[in-house]
């Protein structure tokens, strides 16, 4: 049985109002959430020490000059194998950037870019 972590009040709104933006400036959480910027830093602090937030990068391609494009989408019920045998399928595709395991109503998020990008990801991985 998974345990869940119990939140405060205070990082309750804190996550309510800043939901999409968590990696905004402190000033703006704390603007967004209504808390001061000292109580916004520690319960941001806190919730990445607890693994509740966590970073996700993400290399901006269209800064580069590149295009690239995200889907979700969901497999339903499947046995880890025929998962595992999926992923790697959908890796070896040279336009696939990524492929993110998620929770919720999507199980992938998959990355993917146009021919002109298979040869950053290339430059990239050697």
């Amino acid at each position: 049985m998974q345990s869940y972590t119990r939140l405060s009040e205070k990082e309750r709104v804190f996550l309510a109002a800043n939901l999409l933006n968590a990696d905004a400036s402190v000033k703006e959480l704390s603007q967004r959430s209504s808390l001061s910027q000292h109580a916004t830093r520690n319960i941001q602090n806190s919730l990445f020490e607890r693994g509740i937030l966590t970073p996700l990068y993400h290399i901006d391609l269209f800064a580069l000059g590149y295009l690239d494009f995200t889907t979700f989408f969901n497999r339903g019920a499947e046995s880890s194998a025929v998962q595992r045998r999926l992923e790697q399928t959908i890796m070896t595709q040279p336009r696939v950037m990524g492929l993110n395991r998620m929770g919720g109503g999507y199980r992938y998020m998959l990355w993917f870019g146009p021919r002109r990008c298979t040869k950053l990801k290339s430059s990239l991985l050697s």
